[in-house]
Order: structure tokens, then C-alpha cells, then sequence
């Protein structure tokens, strides 16, 4: 049962309840930093406002996690701090390895989702110090337009395990693409440039993400309409590797031989240099020129690091230095040309831009952006972190507008938002022989259903077959290798159970898809008239 946020009929002020007893929630879980935002229904303020860590006073949560056996878990900035001191004991970027199948921890063996746990759990402890009642009603969390279907269910029942043991309660949870709450949060700052129809970029460069998303959106008396038009990007592509492009530049030109060192004083001086080269990296966004000093061991008999790095220079290794067979600049202007090319796309006049992501405050992505699009309009942040928090704040603004009992964010009148996505992945269902039946094709507008009779037998030479037990879906996207992303098995006594062979039983296959989750039904036929004897539907999952 839903916790109602704030009564639709309150009569005065008094009646208003704060963030802190019902919170409406985002949440941005990013691969270097999560952001938690709330959504505040008040007479003085209608929106939706980060979160504060207690122990930093940020915004920012780092997405990092320690673990000691004795100890137990650590996440934030306090794991953070550990990183130089017990680097096998810290993870970080495990946003980018959601399908790895376990990481070793202080000797000890977890899944992905324990650890996205723990650092939901962070975010969620900040959200209860406010008030230990809070009982949050509605929560909204994003992940890339481009992640798979594991990847996505992940994030949500890591989610829920969280929200179990720190609230003992499960909220409504709502799983968004990014782009899709970064359209949404600039829609309500900028409500009155919206006013018709309008074209809008949302180019959103992460930490160890890239998405990039064209929306139209129409802002009715009544109503949001938006519909995300074409998308493109890259699940492996960000600020994290930016900061590996100058770390290998460090240590080749410094001849670092990490060969003779232990094990712990490599993963010490990685950290050690990594660190540098990120408040370098940062550092040049608003300056010219930044240090880099680092103290090395005294076994390897060279001379402490003490170099400037030149914006330019470090610009220059961006656009020239290679990894994944590509320069960091000509993958994003790959993933912009892929996009601009869609048969949707041509033509399109693009009226807005908004810059989404850390990485996008440095003036080398600002500036070939502009270049790229000289007639678009560039919304560029304030100074109020709005390029880290928009992403949560707009997530926040969706769970809101789900929530019919208290003011919409954007005005009375406007109740509903009609958010249309497209499908990411191309889906194929595996069939006896191991080729591959496409159900749903890339970019179809979301939610897509559809339908296919399949017999579960290699007996007949006629009808598609699939496996006499299970059906195996994949995804696949702009022409890359299909990916196995789980399956669903049913009981195999039930194909005999209606007098007739087994290559007699089709099974209708219907699955159900948007931008982030897929659902599966199968239907078994008791007789070619009747399809009520067996019904199996579930999310599909490794």
C-alpha cells in the first residue's frame, strides 16, 4: 500500500507533510557519483532538491565500496578515503561490470548486486538521517538508455534490497532511461521556452556512460507530451576513460615499472596516480594549466613525478590517443553522425541542447558540441552542480507526476506525461538450431508487444522450434554480436498433458517490451480453441 505524500483536499499549511516523513524519491545511480534527489510539494517551494550527505555535506555519493571481513561494509566517501590505504578492499566503477559474475573483496566473493546494494544503501541512510519515520512512497531510478535487460534488473532488485532493510519497506519503483530525466528536468526549469513544439539533444556524458537522445517534446494547457525520437551512445565510454587516457600518458612518459612491486603497492600507486590525474582532469575545466605530484617508491629508483599538464595538451591526447581501437573524441562524434544519419533524424531541426554529465563542464566537449550543432541552442548549467544533479532531479519530477495526490510540478492543470521511448536493442528469441528469430527490431516506439506461435520440439519440419524446455532471448544493437540476456524455463509435463504429441503444441510467445524492461508470456494451447491450461509470465533474467 502507497504512503500518501501529501493529501490532494488540505485545507492549510499545517496539513503539509515534509520530505522527511513520505519522501518522493530519484535516484541517479552513476558508475563515479549517485545523486539522490526529493521532490518537495510546499507553499514556499514545488520541485525537487538533492540530497546532502552528512559526513561530506555533498551532493555527490561516491559509488564506491569498502568491505572489511571483520568490519563489514562501507560506502561513499568514507570508502572512498580507503582506497590508497586497502585498495583489495575497495571497488569502484562497478556500474560498468554489472555482469561480472562475483568481485573478490577482502578475500571474499560478491555478486554486482550486493555491492549496487550497499550503495543504495548509502544514498538511502542520507534520506532517513532527515527523519527515521520516512517511509518513501514513489521512487524513480535511471540507468542508460543502452543497458540490458540484466544489467536493468540489477539496479532494481539491488534497489529493493536496500529500501527492505533500511526502511523495511518496499516503495513503487519506477526504472527510467537518464536521458528521459534529464529532458524532463529541463522541461520544468524551462517551461516557458518550451511552450509548443520543440527538438531538443540530450547529450549525456557520464563518468563511465554515454547517451545520446533526440526528444520532441510538446508542453500542452493540460499535459506533457515527449517523444525520444532517435538515441544513440555507448555503455562504455566516459569521464573514466578520459581519466585512463591520462593516467597511461603518466606513467609511460614517467617509465613506471610496476613489475617490481608487491601486488598491494601496485594497486597503492594505481590509486595514488588515478587520484592526481582526476583533480588534474577536473582542474583543467576552468583552468589552463594543473600539477601533477605524486611520490613514488623508492624501489624503483626514479625520480618523484612533479609536470604541468596543458589543457591542450591533454586536449590533444583525446582526440589522438587510441583505445577500443578509437580515439576518446571520434567515438562521440561516431555516436552523433549514427544518430544524425536515422531516417527519423534527417532534416529535424535540433532547437536545443542540454549538456548532461561531469565530463560535459570542460570546454573541449562544450566546444565540439557547439561546432557539431553551430545552430542549436546550448543549454549550458548553472553554477549549482546541475550537470551532476538534473539527471535525480528530473527522475524525482517523474515520481512526482506518478503521485496523483499532491501538486504536480508543473502546475495544477497539468496531471499527465506522455513519455513515448524507443527500444534500445534488436530481441531474438533462440530457436533448436541456435539461429536467431528476430520479435522486435531496434528504435520501435515503446511499449512493444508482439506475438509468435513456436513449437517446443526439432520433431516437426514445419513452424519455428525452440527448445523443448525453455525459451532464450537475446538483444542485439546496431549490427553487434546478439547477446544471451537470460531465459525462462517451464515444466515440460505440461506439453504432454493434452493427448496429442509434442510436435502438435504450439506455444504462443508474446513479449512485452520498453526502453528498460522485457516480459515474456507463454501460453500453452489445451486445444486449438482453448488457451486457458497453462500460462507462464515473468521478467526475463540471467
Amino acid at each position: 500500500m502507497l504512503v500518501h505524500y501529501l493529501p490532494s483536499n488540505r485545507q492549510n499549511d499545517t496539513n503539509i507533510y515534509t520530505k522527511e516523513e513520505n519522501p518522493i524519491l530519484g535516484i541517479d545511480f552513476g558508475t563515479t557519483n549517485s545523486v539522490v534527489s526529493y521532490y518537495i510539494d510546499a507553499p514556499h517551494f514545488h520541485g525537487a532538491k538533492p540530497v546532502c550527505h552528512p559526513q561530506t555535506g555533498s551532493m555527490l555519493f561516491p559509488s564506491v565500496v569498502y568491505y572489511d571481513v571483520k568490519s563489514g561494509f562501507v560506502s561513499g566517501q568514507l570508502a572512498y578515503q580507503r582506497r590508497l590505504l586497502y585498495p583489495s578492499k575497495v571497488v569502484s566503477s562497478i556500474k560498468r561490470n554489472l555482469l561480472s559474475e562475483y568481485v573478490v573483496l577482502d578475500g571474499t566473493m560478491f555478486t554486482p548486486l550486493q555491492l549496487v546494494a550497499e550503495i543504495f544503501k548509502g544514498l538511502l541512510v542520507s534520506v532517513r538521517n532527515e527523519d527515521p519515520k520516512a517511509k518513501p512512497q514513489i521512487t524513480t531510478i535511471t540507468v542508460p538508455y543502452f543497458f540490458m535487460q540484466p544489467q536493468n534488473l540489477i539496479i532494481r532488485e539491488a534497489a529493493e534490497k536496500a529500501f527492505l532493510e533500511i526502511f523495511g519497506c518496499y516503495p513503487q519503483i519506477e526504472i527510467i532511461p537518464e536521458p528521459v530525466a534529464a529532458s524532463l528536468f529541463w522541461l520544468y526549469k524551462n517551461q516557458k521556452q518550451y511552450q509548443g513544439k520543440k527538438t531538443t539533444l540530450v547529450f549525456d556524458l557520464g563518468g563511465g556512460t554515454f547517451d545520446l537522445s533526440l526528444v520532441e517534446s510538446i508542453l500542452y494547457p493540460n499535459r506533457i507530451s515527449c517523444e525520444v525520437i532517435a538515441v544513440d551512445g555507448c555503455d562504455q565510454l566516459g569521464g573514466n576513460d578520459m581519466d585512463e587516457i591520462l593516467y597511461n600518458n603518466i606513467v609511460d612518459n614517467n617509465d613506471i615499472e610496476f613489475g617490481k612491486l608487491t601486488e598491494k603497492e601496485k594497486m597503492r600507486l594505481h590509486c595514488q596516480i588515478m587520484d592526481s590525474v582526476i583533480a588534474a582532469k577536473c582542474e583543467l575545466s576552468s583552468t589552463t594549466q594543473a600539477n601533477i605530484i605524486i611520490e613514488l617508491p623508492s624501489k624503483l629508483n626514479i625520480s618523484n613525478i612533479d609536470c604541468i599538464i596543458n589543457r591542450e595538451d591533454f586536449e590533444s591526447l583525446l582526440y589522438e590517443s587510441s583505445f577500443q581501437k578509437a580515439s576518446f573524441m571520434s567515438k562521440i562524434e561516431n555516436c552523433i553522425d549514427g544518430m544524425l544519419k536515422r531516417k527519423a533524424v534527417c532534416n529535424r531541426t535540433i532547437d536545443n541542447i542540454i549538456l548532461v554529465g561531469g565530463p560535459t563542464k570542460m570546454p573541449i566537449i562544450q566546444e565540439f558540441v557547439q561546432q557539431k550543432f553551430p545552430e542549436s541552442n546550448i543549454l549550458l548549467t548553472s553554477n549549482n552542480n546541475e550537470e551532476f544533479i538534473s539527471v535525480s532531479q528530473g527522475a524525482a519530477l517523474y515520481s512526482a507526476l506518478m503521485n496523483k495526490d499532491i501538486s504536480s510540478p508543473f502546475g495544477e492543470n497539468i496531471r499527465e506525461i506522455n513519455y513515448k521511448t524507443r527500444i534500445p536493442h534488436s530481441i531474438f528469441i533462440e530457436r533448436y538450431d541456435h539461429s536467431l528469430d528476430l520479435i522486435i527490431k531496434e528504435g520501435a516506439t515503446c511499449p512493444v508487444l508482439d506475438k509468435k506461435y513456436y513449437y517446443p520440439t526439432k520433431l516437426s519440419n514445419d513452424g519455428i522450434h525452440i527448445e523443448l524446455s525453455c525459451i532464450r532471448l537475446y538483444q542485439q544493437r546496431n549490427g553487434e554480436e546478439p547477446i544471451f540476456v537470460g531465459s525462462i524455463d517451464f515444466n515440460k509435463n505440461n506439453l504432454f498433458a493434452h493427448g496429442r504429441s509434442i510436435d502438435q503444441i504450439p506455444i504462443l510467445i508474446e513479449i512485452c517490451a520498453d526502453s528498460t524492461l522485457i516480459k515474456v508470456k507463454g501460453v500453452i494451447e489445451k486445444s486449438l480453441n482453448d488457451m486457458s491450461d497453462f500460462v507462464f509470465e515473468q521478467y526475463i533474467k540471467l
